[in-house]
């Protein structure tokens, strides 16, 4: 293992050491099987867009390989006075998202609106997170001067707010489970998408993941001529999540032919991007998500926006596998609060809202 040693500060002109971030720049585009590298392009829509910036390349391969302390704190060296300081504002707004660590997010919106007060970019996301906060007093202030701003973005923001609390609200939420589908409730083109989660070291599946086989079991049963997506790589675990779905589901008897793979994964979005890629080239016209039920909103978001963001009309009913993992009730809540808050943040990425650059 190579030892990364300490980086150096900036002198003027940006003096490079053989950090562990330089070491990956030399190795940057390969990808490795189990999903966990140079995947991550392909859910991030604009957000590594810095890649080819000299000043902010070594925090974005950091990122790449989840290591955001890492890349933050090299974004937290750069000087006030160097010309990209405003674009590390924007990377690390980005990378904090990803890994919800709010404080960092307000202080560098804070830090990019006291010097462009009309910054899209950062005026979007105050006005998210105030949203997610219920903070609606600071959402409406913002959005309002968003709206000012850049009214094709206020409709954005406005659009997502809509959709994230029509999917939390009473009618949408809790879904059905597998037993309550219809039982007239037979569409002809129907495929089945399985949203992964970890594997146990030890190679078997975790709760959420347990409850979610057995629903995608029941339904691959009822239905017996959908094809069955399973997606997700390797996070958190060396499995990678798709292909021990698709051998759990073979040794229950269904058909390896019937299950497509999905090994590059590594988030939510990551899921929903595959599916609405294949269902566009497939043409198929529904799809029943299965996943837990505190993730179901989240989840049907994420693929809304991703099939809205190719084009693609297909009908989604969710099914939702259970509340494993949390046991009590503090513990659900804190779940579900979780949940919600990362539902604004995931649709505005599914409908290319992310990156500075998207705005």
């Amino acid at each position: 293992r190579v030892r990364p040693r300490r980086h150096a500060r900036y002198r003027g002109k940006r003096a490079y050491t053989d950090t562990f971030a330089a070491i990956l720049r030399r190795a940057v585009g390969l990808v490795p099987r189990s999903g966990q590298g140079g995947a991550v392009e392909r859910a991030l829509t604009k957000g590594i867009s810095h890649e080819n910036d000299p000043a902010l390349i070594d925090a974005v391969l950091l990122w790449r390989e989840r290591a955001p302390e890492q890349a933050l704190a090299l974004l937290d060296e750069i000087p006030v006075d160097h010309p990209q300081r405003l674009e590390a504002h924007h990377l690390a707004i980005n990378i904090a998202q990803m890994h919800d660590m709010y404080d960092i997010i307000d202080s560098n919106v804070e830090a990019i609106l006291a010097q462009s007060s009309g910054d899209p970019h950062a005026l979007f996301v105050k006005a998210l997170y105030s949203a997610a906060d219920d903070n609606m007093e600071c959402y409406d202030k913002t959005a309002g001067k968003l709206r000012r701003v850049s009214p094709k973005t206020h409709a954005v923001l406005d659009r997502v707010k809509n959709d994230v609390v029509l999917a939390w609200g009473g009618r949408s939420f809790p879904p059905l489970t597998p037993e309550e589908l219809p039982k007239t409730w037979s569409p002809k083109d129907l495929a089945i998408v399985l949203f992964g989660c970890p594997v146990n070291p030890d190679h078997t599946p975790t709760p959420s993941l347990r409850d979610r086989l057995q629903a995608t079991l029941k339904l691959a049963s009822k239905f017996p001529n959908a094809i069955v997506i399973a997606s997700g790589g390797a996070v958190g675990s060396e499995y990678t999540e798709s292909e021990f779905i698709r051998d759990w589901l073979v040794s229950r008897n269904v058909d390896r032919a019937r299950i497509v793979l999905d090994v590059l994964a590594r988030d939510t979005l990551g899921n929903a991007m595959f599916i609405a890629d294949w269902l566009r080239e497939k043409k198929t016209g529904t799809v029943l998500l299965v996943t837990s039920t505190y993730h179901v909103p989240r989840s049907q978001l994420n693929l809304q926006g991703a099939l809205e963001a190719r084009g693609v009309n297909v009908s989604i009913l969710a099914v939702g596998a259970g509340n494993s993992g949390f046991d009590t009730e503090p513990e659900l809540a804190g779940r579900l609060q979780l949940e919600q808050k990362a539902s604004y943040r995931d649709t505005a990425r599914a409908r290319g809202y992310f990156d500075h650059l998207d705005f």
